[in-house]
């Protein structure tokens, strides 16, 4: 199952961060059967080189068939406390590509420590990668990222950003960029985490060449809250041909279980701030109990496709439809078990 050009899923490697397990990224068929073309197995082992514990978080599939993924490159065998941005490029067979990096791998390092979490591929082949960037070596991280790579070999793109091949976005105080997606118009779209005086929803726009879209609130940046209580951040966006961006994330569920963590759909105006032509406030909340999204993708019916996480007995990992007006259509259990080992990775074909 390959979306040619577009982020095909996301990948959360190993179920426990204190266990080293390796990097794997397999390719299926549409039927789910792994594609044995594919290095021979269907899977393939990959190795950032890090001290301690690498992980391999989004993946994209480029129109030529090629395979690009980003994570982390530790330093330590501390998670958090020191690492780098990495991006693997596979050819179609599964090998990693020799014109790319060293041995396929491309490491960044801009100073302190860094994580990619996210990946799209542009029209013309330049690869963005998305993720968060702290200062010096600490456990939080501390600023959003964007960077440009040229699909040639994985060089920097000097000619993007704020500085020389990057944009940093400061949103509030420990913020992480969770997601990025390229809008109809071609400006980048950012979502993640923003801390204010609670944790809220972050959302920054960028310009086709990586600078702040100032048509977008003011700024390029937009922060809030759902309920006015605190958020995990916007995990997950999609943008809508009409240019309306809408997320998923946490939020303090209301009536009965209320207080506790469950799903929130949102949906933002072009121009930033909400879009109450949803739900009257621009945010639905489904009051399913402890829920955890991890990922949302558009339905061609224009509703909406979210998968997360559902507390019970047994937890399950559900695939949960929404309309377009946010309401709850129906859903499937495509997993039961414990709270790690989730399945994180959603695209519609």
């Amino acid at each position: 199952m390959q979306s040619w050009g577009k982020r095909s899923r996301r990948v959360r490697v190993h179920a426990d961060r204190r266990q080293a397990e390796p990097l794997e990224v397999r390719r299926l068929f549409s039927n789910g059967l792994l594609d044995t073309t594919f290095n021979a197995t269907g899977r393939k082992t990959v190795d950032f080189g890090g001290v301690g514990i690498d992980e391999l978080y989004d993946v994209a599939v480029q129109s030529d068939g090629m395979i690009v993924g980003v994570g982390y490159k530790s330093a330590t065998n501390n998670f958090d406390s020191g690492g780098d941005m990495a991006v693997v490029r596979l050819l179609a067979t599964g090998q990693p590509d020799a014109s790319f990096g060293t041995n396929g791998v491309v490491t960044l390092d801009f100073g302190g420590i860094e994580r990619a979490n996210a990946v799209a591929i542009q029209p013309d082949g330049k690869i963005l990668v998305g993720g968060s960037t702290h200062s010096n070596a600490a456990t939080s991280f501390e600023d959003w990222v964007v960077v440009r790579l040229n699909g040639t070999n994985g060089s920097l793109d000097t000619s993007f950003g704020t500085a020389a091949g990057r944009t940093v976005l400061s949103l509030g105080g420990q913020d992480e960029l969770y997601d990025l997606t390229i809008d109809p118009q071609g400006r980048i779209v950012a979502s993640g985490l923003a801390t204010t005086s609670f944790n809220a929803i972050g959302l920054a726009r960028l310009t086709s060449a990586g600078l702040p879209d100032n048509t977008f609130d003011g700024d390029g940046m937009f922060v809030t809250l759902v309920n006015s209580n605190g958020s995990n951040g916007a995990v997950s966006v999609a943008v809508q041909n009409n240019g309306k961006i809408v997320t998923t994330q946490t939020a303090a569920s209301l009536g009965a279980g209320g207080g506790t963590s469950t799903i929130s759909i949102a949906r933002f105006n072009d121009t930033g701030g909400y879009d109450t032509t949803l739900n009257g406030t621009g945010y639905v909340v489904n009051n399913v109990g402890t829920a955890f999204p991890s990922n949302l993708a558009l339905a061609p019916d224009g509703g909406y496709w979210v998968l997360a996480v559902v507390d019970g007995t047994p937890r399950t990992t559900q695939l949960r439809k929404y309309s377009s007006t946010g309401a709850f259509v129906t859903s499937v259990t495509i997993a039961n078990g414990g709270f790690f080992g989730w399945i994180n990775g959603l695209t519609v074909q």
